[in-house]
């Protein structure tokens, strides 16, 4: 399945909350066409273990991993702080290691 067609089945899934976890998961695995959903979860998400699992995800996005935070740092420092859990997954992925 390729990921213009996964997309909206895993945007779909995020609604059931006992598997959004491993929908965002799985977009990581989509590779650069995932970023943009996976930076809206960083920012939007109200569950931090949401928006932890979204900077997994991008982790998973290897080459793009530093422009998926820094897209996510730029839209949080525009609407508000950020989260101990979400900024140390970011860190991480700006260091190259992964935090937890």
């Amino acid at each position: 399945m390729q990921a213009d067609e996964a997309l909206p089945k895993l945007k779909e899934v995020l609604k059931d909350r006992d598997l959004a976890k491993q929908a965002i998961g799985a977009m990581g695995n989509l590779g650069r066409e995932g970023i943009p959903l996976l930076v809206d979860i960083m920012n939007t998400s109200p569950q931090l273990e949401l928006q932890a699992a979204a900077a997994k995800g991008c982790r998973t996005i290897r080459r793009d991993a530093r422009r998926c935070v820094r897209r996510a740092a730029v839209a949080r420092q525009a609407g508000g702080s950020q989260d101990r859990l979400v900024r140390a997954h970011g860190s991480g992925l700006v260091a190259g290691q992964d935090p937890g």
